[in-house]
């Protein structure tokens, strides 16, 4: 098991999920950076920048729904 695997264990279910997302909505856009343009795959910055913009994107769709 890793190390991040046995760290989520011990956090609250709620908190885990989402950082699982946003654990794997970054990995994703490494994946695409470096799919596309290699030499920006290893910019932390620009990733971290471009998973906070796909976070606030899904955030507004949520708002945006109607509660049923």
């Amino acid at each position: 098991m890793s190390q991040f695997t046995n760290r989520l264990q011990n956090i609250p279910k709620e908190w885990g999920e989402s950082i699982v997302d946003v654990v794997d909505t970054a990995d994703i856009i490494r994946i695409g950076l470096k799919d596309t343009n290699s030499d920006l795959s290893d910019d932390v910055y620009l990733i971290a920048r471009l998973t906070e913009m796909v976070v606030k994107r899904k955030w507004a769709v949520d708002d945006a729904e109607p509660d049923i």
